[in-house]
Order: C-alpha cells, then sequence, then structure tokens
C-alpha cells in the first residue's frame, strides 16, 4: 500500500530536516576548525604582541602543530609528554618557527608512517625539550655541518638551505642550545635547552 500523501510529506520533510541537521553540524564543525586555525596563526606569529615577553611553550607548541596538520594528518601521529615548565621569557613567535622547523624535518624524514615524539621537562633551571622521530636518520659525516648554511640543487634550481641554520642562530638569541643526535635508518632526536629564567 502506497503511503498517503499527508504521510509522503512529512517523511519528505523529516528526511529535509535531519539533511539540514547534519548541514548545520558539519558548518560548526568547520567553524570551529577555521577558529583554532586562526588562533593558532596569532599564538604562532605573535605580531599584536611585544617582542620578548614570559610565554608558555606549551603553547607554542600546540600553535605549531595546528598549523601543520594537513601535513601531518594521517601519515605521523604526534605524541606529546608535556612536564610542568614554568612560563619563560623569550620571543614566541621565533621560537614557534623552530619548533615549525624542527617538526617539518621530522615529517620529511618519515618516508611512511611514523611517530615524533615532543617531550618537556625542567631541569637544573632549564627547560628541556626534545623532538624525536623514527624516520631515516642522519649519516655520522653529515652531522658535523648541520647547522652550517648550505645550498642543494633540485630539479630545475639551487636553493638556500637554512632551517637548521635558523633555528641555531635563534636558539643562541635565546641563550639556548641546540643539538642533535642520530642515526641512519633509526631516526633523530632534536634536543632544546632554554634558560627558565
Amino acid at each position: 500500500m502506497r503511503p498517503s500523501l499527508n504521510e509522503a510529506s512529512a517523511q519528505q520533510v523529516e528526511r529535509s530536516l535531519r539533511i539540514l541537521q547534519e548541514s548545520l553540524e558539519n558548518s560548526q564543525i568547520a567553524i570551529d576548525r577555521i577558529t583554532a586555525i586562526v588562533d593558532s596563526l596569532r599564538n604562532f606569529a605573535r605580531l599584536d604582541q611585544a617582542e620578548y615577553q614570559r610565554a608558555d611553550l606549551h603553547e607554542g607548541i600546540d600553535s605549531t602543530l595546528t598549523l601543520m596538520r594537513a601535513e601531518l594528518l594521517g601519515r605521523i601521529t604526534v605524541e606529546r609528554q608535556y612536564g610542568e615548565v614554568p612560563d619563560i621569557h623569550c620571543n614566541l613567535g621565533q621560537l614557534n618557527q623552530v619548533f615549525r622547523i624542527l617538526l617539518k624535518n621530522a615529517a620529511d624524514a618519515i618516508e611512511a608512517d611514523g611517530t615524533i615524539t615532543i617531550s618537556t621537562e625542567l631541569r637544573d633551571e632549564r627547560v628541556h625539550i626534545r623532538f624525536s622521530d623514527i624516520g631515516r636518520g642522519i649519516p655520522a659525516d653529515r652531522l658535523d655541518r648541520l647547522f652550517d648554511f648550505g645550498f642543494t640543487k633540485g630539479a630545475s634550481r639551487v636553493r638556500l638551505s637554512s632551517g637548521l641554520p635558523t633555528a641555531y642562530n635563534i636558539m643562541e638569541q635565546h641563550h639556548g642550545e641546540i643539538r642533535l643526535e642520530s642515526r641512519p635508518e633509526e631516526g633523530t632526536t632534536v634536543f632544546l635547552e632554554l634558560p627558565a629564567v
């Protein structure tokens, strides 16, 4: 037996309301994502704040990860092992550049699926941050030159490779340290130290 005209209309209205509800939920998810990206951009760049001030390093790392979500999504798992660390006097916009360089390098070193682990702790009045990946690693003969400016030749052009040298200079400006340990086929760990006072 075919539904009556009133039943068919009611089913159509119900179906339309369900579609509208799903559209509203999807719109809210999109708005939440856009809001998170805008907040992360503001935190990443710190354009509206004084150059040096006390800042939360975890907030900087999280903002950087939000902005890099598309580069990591579906392939890289990020594990955060945050300890209790104080806000430090820094230019967080510059430190966010360091975090981005290290995360980009780690993601590029992982050829398939993999994990990047970020850990923080306070030790000896210094904040220690560690970025570890399970990527392809770096040969021992290249480790000594990683913080030197250099040139790489691509298929169509020569470009300046400045990521790690830039990170090194920013860490020096913050009276911090950066060092790296790596083994081919085992991954790389970058250690950052910053004064906690």
